[in-house]
């Protein structure tokens, strides 16, 4: 299974791509405003919600991820739950 990456941005904003790219090279010109945080992300399914779980660290930006807190900015932005 191909691991994957996230980038979250000022104003909530986040971009996930695959373990092969730095997150470095993956920030440049993805999202407008300044990374945050950044790390991994793994999903599962809660019957029909989509769950992310954001840890780690990105040593190429030298940001760690927030957990929780970027876990549930993306998996409420997945199932259609902006606030």
């Amino acid at each position: 299974m191909l691991k994957m990456k996230y980038i979250m941005y000022e104003k909530s904003e986040y971009y996930i791509f695959p373990e092969l790219i730095n997150h470095s090279d993956a920030a440049k010109g993805k999202c407008s405003g300044k990374p945050i945080s950044a790390g991994f992300i793994d999903f599962r399914t809660e019957g029909r919600q989509v769950i992310a779980n954001c840890y780690g660290n990105s040593t190429t930006l030298d940001l760690k991820s927030r957990g929780m807190q970027d876990s549930i900015i993306i998996t409420q932005n997945l199932n259609g739950k902006i606030g």
